[in-house]
This record gives structure tokens, sequence and C-alpha cells, in this order.
């Protein structure tokens, strides 16, 4: 799992609307799930998930939300965006924003044999090195919908 977390924020901040996840990823594997999650981290770290469990999936292989999968090929870079995601809070002044990405949430949902096979007819799994990119070619990125204050 990797996780990234704002500076603590100056002022109250309220976010609320859709949020939109953009990923660029590599692997070595033909498929692979990624989830991210948007988290309230408070001073004393304590941090509450804000996400709704089942928007906040993309699955590699469905990424165009075409009829057939579209697998991946080892160490090409792929865009992965996570366009239904939704929540509505303020962040105290204080908090910090933490987005958590990763790649597994099994048992809540099924694995990702991440080889290609279905989860449903087949039990081998591949072990996989993901890498996820934030480079100015490759910019990784979560845009949020950001309330202006009075």
């Amino acid at each position: 799992m990797l996780t990234f977390d704002t500076p603590r924020l100056e002022r109250d901040t309220e976010v609320t609307g859709p949020i939109h996840a953009h990923i660029f990823i590599s692997c070595n594997c033909r498929d692979v799930d990624f989830w991210v999650r948007v988290l309230d981290t408070a001073p004393d770290g304590t941090a509450l998930n804000l996400m709704s469990p089942g928007l906040d999936v993309q699955r590699a292989s469905n990424r165009e939300h075409t009829r057939e999968p579209q697998w991946l090929t080892p160490k090409k870079i792929y865009q992965v965006d996570l366009n239904d995601l939704i929540t509505s809070n303020t962040f105290l002044a204080g908090h910090r924003i933490r987005v958590q990405i990763s790649a597994s949430f099994f048992p809540t949902f099924s694995r990702n044999l991440q080889s290609g096979k279905s989860e449903v007819t087949s039990a081998d799994t591949q072990k996989s090195t993901i890498a996820v990119y934030s480079d100015p070619t490759h910019a990784s990125r979560l845009i949020l919908a950001v309330v202006a204050s009075e």
C-alpha cells in the first residue's frame, strides 16, 4: 500500500462532490486492481476512511470499459482512472488529507490473480511488482472538489 499525506491544513477545508484519481502504473503482470482511498488524518494520527467500498476500485484490464479485457503488457506505463469517487467532508485546520493506493482488498472483494485468469475458475496467482508514477510526464494525481469558504 502507498500512502500520501498533504502538509497540515492551515484552515478548515470542505471537500464535497466528485473525486477523480488519475494513476500512472506499470507492472510485470497481466492485470491488477487499484483501490484509492481518501482519509481525514487528525493531528494525533487517527485516520478516518471517507470512501464507500466498491466505488473506489478499478481493475486495470477493465480501464477502458470494453466488453473484452484489455490485458496489461509488462513494464508498459498505463493511465488508470477512477472517476466514480465521491465524498463530503470538512478537513479541520491541523488535519491532513491522506490518499492510500492499494492493489488488494481481499477478502472484502474477489482477488485479482494478476495472471489474467478468472478467480472463479482458477486459483493460480501471480506475484507481481507494481509501480506508481509521479514524474512530470506521468503525474499521478487526485482531483478534489474543494468548496470555497466565505
